[in-house]
Parts: C-alpha cells; sequence; structure tokens
C-alpha cells in the first residue's frame, strides 16, 4: 500500500538501526515504511508484523522500541 503525503506526515526517520537511513517510522501505530518507494513494510508472522531492512530481518514493535531508547541489551544468564 502507497502512503499519502498526509500519512507521511505522521512519520520520522528510523534511528538506531545500522542500514536503516532509507526508512520511516510511524512512532504511533509502529509501522515502517521506505523513503523512496513510500510503502509499508511487513508481513503478519505468529501474530507479529515483521520487516527487513537490508538483510535483517525485524519485529516493529522492536524496532520502535529501539527507535525511541537504543538498542535492547541482552542480558547473559548465569548457568552452573
Amino acid at each position: 500500500m502507497i502512503l499519502t503525503e498526509e500519512e507521511l506526515k505522521n512519520y520520522v526517520e528510523l534511528k538506531n538501526v545500522q542500514g536503516a537511513e532509507d526508512y520511516l517510522i510511524n512512532p504511533h501505530d509502529g509501522y515502517v515504511c521506505h523513503k523512496k518507494h513510500k510503502r509499508k513494510l511487513g508481513n503478519i508472522f505468529n501474530g507479529y508484523v515483521k520487516c527487513t531492512i537490508g538483510k535483517t530481518h525485524y519485529y516493529n514493535h522492536r524496532l520502535n522500541y529501539i527507535h525511541h531508547f537504543g538498542q535492547i541489551e541482552s542480558k547473559q544468564r548465569n548457568r552452573p
């Protein structure tokens, strides 16, 4: 679906993601679109919207978190 100029007003540049210079995100609904093609990215996968940036797959809700708060830190478990 190609976005209209009115819809694109809600989108901002996606930050804190490597290789995402050409992508925009709507911080309110979490959808991602390409700047040039102006299409929403993502397919529903197990109930979540998943898109590909470069060769890396992301869930849109995680991209929204990364955009606002930075990279998600992984916690190392201490296993015996």
